[in-house]
C-alpha cells in the first residue's frame, strides 16, 4: 500500500511498519489514516498462514508446541489470548486521532474516498490466501475467543461482534 501510494502521490507517505503509530508533531496537520480489518478474518487468516500453509515465520508453531497446545484454531486462539493485546486498536494508540479509518474488507471504494485521491486508483490484491471463508470456520469456542481478544478493535472500528 505505501508503494502504491508513494508511486500515486510522489513519495510523501510514511508507515510506521508493524510498530505502535506515533504521529510526529510536525506532522499534526498531514491528513492521517490506517487500514483495519475485520478480526475474524485477520485471526483465520493468521492461523491459517501459520498452522495449515506453512507460513510460520515467526515461530508460532513452537510457541503453541511449547505451551502443550495443538495447532487447532481454538488452540491458536487461546495462545494469543495469553499473550496479551494483539488488537488493531493496540497499535493505534496514537497522539492524535486519525482523520479516517479504510476497511480492508471496502479497501478500493474506501480509499477512493479519501479526500486527496482525485482520480479512481484500482487497488491490486496481494498476499491473498486460498482457504475457506472465515464464516465457516468459527466455532463458538473460537468465536468467544476472538470476541475476547478483539473487544477493543470490535468497538473502536464498528466491527459486528458475533
Amino acid at each position: 500500500m505505501v508503494a502504491l501510494l508513494n508511486d500515486k502521490f510522489g513519495g510523501k507517505v510514511m508507515s510506521t511498519g508493524n510498530t505502535k503509530m506515533i504521529i510526529h508533531p510536525g506532522c499534526n496537520d498531514y491528513y492521517s489514516f490506517t487500514v483495519s480489518r475485520n478480526p475474524y478474518a485477520r485471526m483465520i487468516s493468521w492461523w491459517w498462514s501459520i498452522c495449515k500453509a506453512d507460513g510460520d515465520r515467526y515461530g508460532h508453531k513452537k510457541e503453541l508446541k511449547d505451551a502443550g497446545l495443538s495447532e487447532s484454531l481454538t488452540d491458536f486462539l487461546t495462545l494469543w489470548e495469553m499473550k496479551g493485546d494483539y488488537s488493531q486498536s493496540a497499535y493505534l494508540e496514537l497522539n492524535k486521532p486519525l482523520d479516517q479509518l479504510l476497511k480492508l474488507e471496502n479497501i478500493e471504494e474506501d480509499f477512493n474516498s479519501l479526500p486527496f485521491v482525485t482520480e479512481h486508483v484500482d487497488i491490486p490484491k496481494v498476499n491473498v490466501k486460498k482457504h475457506p471463508s472465515w464464516q465457516g470456520m468459527l466455532d463458538d469456542n473460537s468465536r468467544i475467543l476472538i470476541n475476547n481478544i478483539y473487544k477493543r478493535d470490535f468497538d473502536n472500528f464498528n466491527y459486528e461482534m458475533l
